[in-house]
């Protein structure tokens, strides 16, 4: 959509805590431990990236249970951005495992946005 094409209507901001995504400037926030890891799936020929909440996430059960009837995954992001769908699925659950392993160590924080 050309609304997306504005700053900061569409984004994906990876960081200690976990990732929000922001889609025509509505902005969601999941934690690490809210998410059981990423994949790739496929919508209507076109590859994503997907994923599952954790028993820890307990919100939106109902859409949850229809999502993944329709698509096989709770959640998915609605761009890849830039990326391969591979290559982002990757890449958000490295961050997921280096935060999870050290949550204690405040010194390795780095942050991206994409």
């Amino acid at each position: 959509s050309l609304i997306n094409m504005l700053p900061q209507a569409s984004y994906l901001k990876l960081d200690e805590e976990g990732f929000e995504i922001c889609s025509l400037f509505r902005k969601h926030k999941y934690h690490w431990n809210e998410v059981s890891g990423f994949g790739v799936g496929s919508i209507s020929g076109n590859k994503m990236v997907m994923f599952n909440f954790s028993e820890e996430y307990q919100k939106a059960k109902n859409a949850r249970k229809l999502s993944s009837a329709l698509s096989g995954a709770e959640g998915g992001l609605h761009d890849t951005f830039g990326l391969k769908a591979k290559e982002l699925a990757e890449l958000m659950n490295e961050y997921k495992y280096f935060y999870e392993s050290n949550r204690a160590d405040e010194n390795q924080a780095f942050e991206r946005n994409i």
